[in-house]
């Protein structure tokens, strides 16, 4: 490893499993200081991380969780280099059975709740900052079941 982000704080959603765990876990093994917000990270995944790694119970879809969590961010450690925006999820359905709540559910997630991790990690970046946001591969590839 090449330790490219000692001294680099980084946010990452969705870190509580699947592609935002494995990006923590990267993150980790390059030096950096993560935080990472997810509704629910396990004991396991916790601690699998490390002493450089907090987990905050966030809800991206919520603004004031977002608000509170980036300025824990910023109180704990100064500044913000680096986000993450991969919590995702869908409610799928036949687009004929689907339920409303279904596609309200991963609208918010996937759309809502990047719009809003990235207005507030942007407004922490005071020094400037790198802020990626990973999207779905059924945003090119159809798969049954999605079209929320």
């Amino acid at each position: 490893m090449t330790r490219r982000f000692d001294g680099k704080v980084a946010i990452v959603t969705g870190s509580g499993s699947g592609i935002g765990a494995a990006v923590a876990s990267a993150l980790l093994a390059e030096g950096a200081t993560v935080v990472g917000l997810d509704l629910a990270h396990s004991a396991d995944v916790i601690a699998g991380f490390g002493e450089n790694f907090t987990a905050i119970a966030t809800d991206v879809t919520n603004e004031g969780d977002l608000e509170a969590a980036t300025a824990a961010v910023l109180d704990a450690h100064g500044r913000l280099d680096l986000a993450f925006n991969v919590a995702g999820a869908s409610r799928g359905a036949p687009i004929m059975q689907m339920e409303r709540s279904q596609w309200d559910f991963t609208v918010d997630l996937v759309l809502t709740g990047v719009f809003l991790s990235t207005k507030h990690e942007a407004r922490a970046m005071t020094s400037g900052g790198v802020i990626v946001n990973i999207g779905s591969i059924n945003g090119r590839i159809p798969m049954y079941g999605g079209s929320a």
